[in-house]
C-alpha cells in the first residue's frame, strides 16, 4: 500500500484502515483469510459474492509498514486450472496527529486508487496417478501423483489375490505434485495393482512385472 508523499509518518499514525476487493464470483469464492503479518489487527471483514472487505484496527503509535502479507484461502468453483484476479479496487484510511493530543487530534479522511499491481490467483492442481515407466516393469516402478487434498493420502501396492505388498505412502500430504519410485528386485513376476487414495479421491492402475 503506497501511502501519499506528504503523509509524514513522524506526525501521524493510521489509526483504521478498510481494502475493497472484488473478484470474479463465477470462477471462485473466498472461503477465508490467513494472517501472516502481525503488525496489522483484523478487526472486522465481510465475505459476499464477488467482493471483499478488510478493515484493521491499529494503535495510534504503530507505524505502517512498507509491505504486508495475508493469504487468502479460495474454492474453485469450475475446475482446477482456471486463473483468475482478485482487484483491489480502493483504499481507505484515517490518521491521528501524533503532536496533538488525543482530545484535540485532527483526522484525515482519505480514499482513492490502489497503486497496487493485479495479482493473479492461480489454480492449476488435478488429481492423478500416472506410471511413467514402461508397462510390463523390469526393474523400477516410476509413478506421478497429483494430489487436491491435505487428507491423509495412502499410495499401495497389491498383488493379484488383493493382498497388500507394499505401502508406499501413508501420511497427510499437502495438494500438489509428487514423484514416487520403488524397485521391484524382490517381487515375483506377475500382475499387480497399485491404489491411490487421497480424501474422497481414489484411482487403481494395473501392472505388470516381467524381470
Amino acid at each position: 500500500i503506497d501511502l501519499p508523499k506528504n503523509f509524514d509518518q513522524d506526525k501521524a499514525a493510521i489509526e483504521d484502515l478498510t481494502l475493497y476487493f472484488h473478484y470474479d464470483r463465477a470462477i471462485f469464492d473466498i472461503n477465508r483469510i490467513n494472517q501472516i503479518s502481525n503488525s496489522l489487527i483484523l478487526n472486522h471483514s465481510e465475505f459476499t459474492p464477488g467482493k471483499i472487505l478488510l478493515n484493521y484496527k491499529l494503535d495510534v503509535s504503530t507505524k505502517l509498514q512498507d509491505e504486508q502479507i495475508m493469504e487468502l484461502e479460495v474454492k474453485p468453483l469450475l475446475g482446477y486450472s482456471l486463473t483468475s484476479k482478485i482487484i483491489l479496487d480502493s483504499v481507505v484510511y484515517t490518521a491521528k496527529s501524533l503532536i496533538e493530543t488525543p482530545s484535540d487530534s485532527t483526522i484525515i479522511n482519505i480514499s482513492g486508487d490502489c497503486l497496487i499491481e493485479y495479482r493473479a490467483v492461480e489454480i492449476d492442481k488435478k488429481f492423478g496417478l500416472i506410471l511413467k515407466s514402461q508397462n510390463p516393469i523390469s526393474s523400477t516402478i516410476d509413478l506421478d501423483l497429483g494430489l487436491l487434498s491435505e487428507d491423509n493420502t495412502e499410495l499401495s501396492l497389491f498383488d493379484i489375490h488383493g493382498n497388500l505388498v507394499k505401502r508406499l505412502i501413508n501420511e497427510p500430504l499437502k495438494s500438489g505434485n509428487y514423484n514416487v519410485k520403488y524397485n521391484v528386485g524382490n517381487l515375483f513376476n506377475g500382475a499387480y495393482f497399485i491404489v491411490l487414495k487421497n480424501g474422497i479421491n481414489s484411482k487403481v492402475l494395473k501392472i505388470m512385472i516381467i524381470k
